[in-house]
């Protein structure tokens, strides 16, 4: 029998680290801050970094508004946003249900986790997208949400005004953000099928299928 050297036993003992498990995921493969932080780890076995909950506004790092490129969206916001509220409104979507539906988004949805679950609007909101989704999906509706909506919370929006938000929100990515694509280059992710949006949110386990825990990944 041949002997073993170190490197041999280290091939045999191996196992990625959480950080490296992390990058390797489909939707951080092509993501320039993850790649920047997996290779700050030279040892290969470093934890991911989670910021600590605080209640308020949440802002990013200095390396990582630079690594996203957070002055482009910053410099585009008032027009795209002027976009989508016209688009929507057009769609006959009362202008009273919109504000509250853009402003439970600032106040609610990134401010912890009783807010964003438990909430009045966000809950009605999330049973519009469940109505929606039972209507064009009929047969998948439900098939990647871990836990059901409160069947007894009342729709935020009918099903026609969801669809006119979620149609818009569609519009937007596929008219605006290859820009975002062409302009981070090469470090960027390609194409927007490799595009993921990140709100900090840790799902239990990792399965080979993405699931969210309610309507909205929250």
């Amino acid at each position: 029998m041949a002997d073993f050297d170190e490197y041999d036993l280290f091939l045999q003992t191996w196992a990625p680290g959480e950080r490296l498990i992390h990058a390797s995921l489909s939707q951080n493969i092509n993501d320039p801050y993850s790649r920047k932080r997996l290779l700050e780890d030279s040892t290969g076995t470093a934890p991911v970094k989670r910021v600590q909950f605080a209640a308020g506004q949440k802002v990013m790092a200095e390396d990582e508004l630079a690594a996203r490129a957070f002055d482009f969206f910053q410099t585009r916001h008032a027009k795209w946003a002027g976009h989508f509220r016209d688009y929507v409104l057009s769609g006959d979507v009362p202008e009273t249900k919109f504000n509250a539906f853009a402003a439970s988004f600032v106040d609610l949805w990134v401010d912890g986790k009783s807010r964003r679950q438990d909430s009045e609007v966000m809950r009605a909101i999330k049973v519009s997208i469940r109505n929606l989704d039972r209507l064009r999906y009929p047969n998948h509706a439900g098939k990647w949400v871990i836990n059901p909506v409160d069947g007894s919370v009342s729709p935020f929006f009918t099903e026609d005004e969801m669809g006119v938000i979620l149609d818009a929100n569609n519009g937007l990515i596929e008219g605006l953000l290859p820009d975002y694509i062409d302009f981070l280059g090469d470090e960027g992710p390609g194409s927007l099928g490799n595009l993921y949006v990140r709100r900090g949110v840790r799902m239990p386990q990792i399965d080979g299928l993405r699931r969210e825990l309610h309507y909205l990944s929250s």
